[in-house]
């Protein structure tokens, strides 16, 4: 099956008083395994305000710049192409409630397929204080993952993120492939699967 996996980065965690500022997508084909880029664009999001966000995390502690956000189009310049992907493919992402909040308050309908956190958190080794399984970082179960890529750091863009995340997806459906179960069936308890999914 093909889906893609959609990751923003925002100023801020509130949907509707921060920005989206850049957002990336990768097409990710299961039987081949193949992870494609496909939509990659710093965006001026409606709630962008200079003054407000300047000096926002995501500014301070990644490669994007605030003038980077200033001297982008604007997000709604991109919503056809970006909601076409949205129509033509299941999707998901890491820590996708996130994502989602962000994307559905901008008026993006979304077929989403169960978030990626969700179901990292079944193998992650990562515990809390208590000794309590915790949901894994992309971080964190990137390099429990792939732990010869010794230096690997998440770099907080959203084109990168979304590939990496992608990767995270095709080695949990190597372990179990159940990871992409549709969480409408999830809540329902049904047990018919909507998206069936070959072992790889």
């Amino acid at each position: 099956m093909e889906l893609i996996i959609v990751d923003i980065e925002t100023t801020g965690f509130n949907n509707k008083s921060d920005a989206i500022v850049e957002i990336g997508i990768s097409l990710v084909n299961t039987e081949t395994k193949l992870i494609t880029p496909i939509f990659n664009q710093i965006v001026k999001d409606e709630n962008f305000n200079e003054q407000k966000h300047k000096n926002a995390w995501i500014f301070e502690n990644t490669t994007l710049s605030i003038n980077d956000v200033i001297s982008a189009k604007p997000l709604e310049s991109y919503r056809k192409e970006i909601q076409n992907l949205l129509d033509k493919y299941p999707m998901t992402a890491y820590n996708k409630s996130f994502d989602i909040r962000f994307l559905k308050e901008r008026k993006f309908k979304l077929n989403d397929l169960k978030c990626l956190m969700s179901s990292a958190t079944k193998f992650s080794n990562y515990t809390d204080k208590n000794g309590k399984i915790k949901k894994p970082s992309a971080e964190e179960i990137y390099k429990q993952f792939f732990p010869l890529e010794i230096s690997y750091k998440e770099e907080h863009r959203a084109s990168q993120d979304s590939i990496d995340e992608a990767k995270i997806l095709l080695h949990m459906l190597s372990l179990d492939d159940k990871c992409l179960i549709s969480e409408k069936n999830i809540k329902t308890k049904s047990k018919k699967t909507t998206i069936k999914l070959p072992k790889i």
